[in-house]
């Protein structure tokens, strides 16, 4: 119980009440000839980090945006990208990578140097499949997902930068945990967390009824947990 007030006290210092003061633009920028839109929240002082955030199947890039503008408000960049595909992980994979080089050529009108990305569910996979590329600091996965051959592991495997898997219990939209794998695959496991008593729609933020309705109810002291956890994760991968 003192660590969890002690997180609960934490959040509105850092990922909470100071979120509002994050500047959010939406821009578009073209993928293999579709354009595709990411939702910008940029700190009050230029950075030189970024993270961007990966959705979940059927989901859209409001549905991250909690995480968006804490991080924003912690001082780096935060992007959030509507995918190109709603199944196809591999082509979601390639378009985080193509925009860490964006970001790393200056584009949106911020130059970066270090990106971590961040993935919940389906989009854990799409993030971890793009964690390869030049300037990627480092992976978070959110209740990540894998597909039933593998496509992740044998990714985690290859994989050079540090990893924090962060999960709930096994359960459906979950996939059963089918990316526990991960943690043993990975050369550079940072941290591999199960989340006591947490749902997968607890690792969006904010979620809605679109995911409570086919995967469970929220669990405000099991996102408290979540959203210090990636907080504190950002700090270790991206040394200020």
């Amino acid at each position: 119980m003192r660590r969890l007030a002690a997180i609960l006290a934490f959040i509105p210092a850092g990922f909470g009440a100071s979120t509002l003061r994050a500047d959010v633009a939406t821009r578009e920028w073209e993928f293999d000839g579709a354009r595709l839109r990411v939702e910008l929240h940029a700190p009050s002082r230029s950075s030189a980090d970024a993270v961007v955030l990966a959705h979940g199947f059927l989901r859209e890039p409001a549905s991250l945006a909690g995480y968006a503008r804490a991080i924003a408000a912690d001082g780096r960049l935060a992007l959030v990208p509507g995918m190109p595909s709603r199944v196809d992980s591999r082509a979601n994979g390639r378009a985080l990578s193509a925009l860490v080089a964006r970001l790393r050529e200056g584009a949106f009108g911020h130059r970066v140097d270090r990106v971590v990305l961040v993935g919940f569910s389906a989009g854990g996979l799409s993030a971890l499949l793009a964690a390869g590329s030049p300037g990627v600091a480092g992976y978070i996965g959110l209740d990540a997902f894998d597909r039933p051959s593998g496509t992740g592991l044998e990714a985690a495997r290859a994989l050079a930068v540090p990893v924090v898997l962060l999960h709930g219990a096994p359960a459906f939209c979950n996939a059963y945990n089918i990316s526990a794998p991960w943690r043993a695959a990975v050369p550079r496991l940072e941290k591999d967390l199960r989340v006591e008593g947490a749902g997968h729609c607890d690792f969006e933020w904010p979620t809605d009824a679109g995911c409570t309705l086919a995967c469970g109810a929220v669990h405000p002291a099991a996102q408290a947990v979540i959203r210090a956890e990636v907080r504190a994760a950002l700090e270790r991968l991206l040394p200020r």
